[in-house]
């Protein structure tokens, strides 16, 4: 089932961010996950119109990819201001 993180957490030994696209795999505290809100369930329509990083992670929007990107590959993006 394809799903998007509400919040950060750690998912069969991966990092997830908040944002992100990806699919479960079927472990036993799947359904937990979205009883508590961890995840919610995605349309793939959803994640073909997400914003995709250079690690070929897939996130929902581009605060959640910038987040990702400064805590993971320590970018910031530089504003030019004229």
């Amino acid at each position: 089932m394809l799903v998007r993180a509400s919040k950060d957490f750690i998912y069969g030994g991966i990092s997830i961010a908040k944002g992100e696209f990806f699919e479960l795999k079927g472990y036993r505290n799947d359904v937990k996950l979205l009883g508590l809100g961890y995840v919610k369930e995605a349309k793939a329509k959803e994640r073909n119109e997400g914003l995709p990083c250079d690690c070929g992670k897939t996130f929902a929007s581009q605060v959640e990819l910038n987040s990702h990107r400064e805590k993971t590959h320590k970018v910031k993006e530089k504003i030019k201001v004229s």
